[in-house]
């Protein structure tokens, strides 16, 4: 009785909303797009990786309104000629000190900026000409920034 009473209400239940896991992407030379976050209030964040003859791992926040965004370089070997780093913790820990609830309503990239510089991340702002699928998952709609004239795509 009880399965179904479960496959009646499933059945009249709406198709579910994607996902951030389904926002994962694997692209050729080994690059990927993993863990879209919700950081509420409209900001999202996702982790941009590549792994070909040099390793990387990008923390990419960004702002499902404006499209701006800010990009933090938070692990790299081989890629440059500085030497190797993993700031990966850190790069977290800035990121969820500078989008907690009690610090949102004063959130910018600029804050954000300051303190992944204090920590030693490398880092640089971005402005998206299109609405990046974790946007499109947590908050559709809300994108309806123009396409900048000198936007990067990320």
């Amino acid at each position: 009785m009880r399965v179904a009473v479960v496959a009646i209400a499933l059945a009249g239940a709406p198709a579910a909303a994607m996902t951030g896991s389904e926002c994962a992407r694997d692209y050729a030379w080994s690059a990927s797009e993993t863990g879209h976050t919700d950081l509420e209030a409209g900001l999202v964040m996702w982790t941009s990786s590549w792994s070909a003859e040099g390793v990387y791992d990008d923390f990419v926040v960004v702002d499902c309104a404006s499209g701006q965004g800010l990009v933090a370089r938070a692990r790299a070997e081989r890629i440059t000629q500085d030497p190797p780093f993993d700031r990966r913790r850190q790069a977290s820990a800035s990121i969820a000190r500078t989008t907690a609830p009690k610090s949102r309503p004063f959130f910018r990239f600029e804050t954000l900026q300051r303190d992944l510089d204090a920590h030693r991340v490398p880092n640089r702002q971005i402005a998206l000409s299109s609405e990046p699928c974790a946007c499109a998952t947590y908050y559709p709609g809300l994108y309806t920034a123009p396409p900048p004239a000198a936007a990067e795509q990320e």
